[in-house]
């Protein structure tokens, strides 16, 4: 059975969102995916080419790396005086990784990323200049979150969201509650300072 690479990113992405809790995709390998998945249509326009960019994100920059050698791609650097094929520029203009509380012990996991690809053709030529965005959202368990962030890459990390009573509906009613104690002292003072005083 043939799978065209746009279809095995999905079906990569499908089971990492479908996979049991201890076998969950982490965040860098969704984000790479979605890299690859975003960079497909260049890997099948050369059979060379000449990768800068991502240099922010290393682990999104292998994943650009791989997702061309898999397309049977070869990959220079920019820079390479020998390297050949037109010249990709990748930015990253938006990584994220956030969650939200679902359940008991489950989160949302929301995973975006939004690139920008310039192929510039070896006469100087852009000939294509695409911006690509992708977000993916599954459930995962709270306890899987460590083991889905590297503490090495800020953006595939992201503050859980509270879950229960005490995080969901206690906490932002003490707030509510101690702001709007601090708002009636103050006027109530003010309103007591300008009476003494006529």
């Amino acid at each position: 059975m043939c799978v065209t690479r746009p279809a095995r990113i999905a079906l990569l992405i499908a089971a990492a969102c479908a996979a049991p809790a201890n076998a969950q995709e982490s965040n860098a390998g969704v984000l790479g995916a979605l890299v690859a998945e975003c960079l497909s249509p260049v890997a099948g326009d050369a059979a060379s080419i000449r990768f800068e960019g991502l240099d922010a994100y290393p682990f999104l920059r292998s994943a650009a790396y791989d997702a061309f050698r898999e397309a049977g791609v070869t990959v220079w650097a920019a820079d390479a005086e020998n390297g050949v094929g037109p010249r990709v520029s990748t930015v990253a203009e938006h990584v994220e990784t956030a969650y939200a509380a679902v359940g008991r012990g489950s989160v949302r996991r929301t995973l975006t990323l939004r690139l920008r690809t310039v192929v510039t053709a070896e006469d100087g030529r852009i000939v294509r200049d695409e911006p690509c965005e992708r977000s993916v959202q599954d459930v995962v368990p709270r306890s899987a979150l460590p083991s889905l962030e590297d503490p090495a890459f800020p953006s595939t990390r992201a503050e859980a969201a509270p879950s229960g009573f005490v995080g969901r509906i206690l906490r932002p009613a003490v707030v509510v509650a101690a702001s709007a104690a601090g708002v009636f002292l103050f006027f109530s003072l003010r309103s007591r300072r300008a009476n003494d005083g006529s």
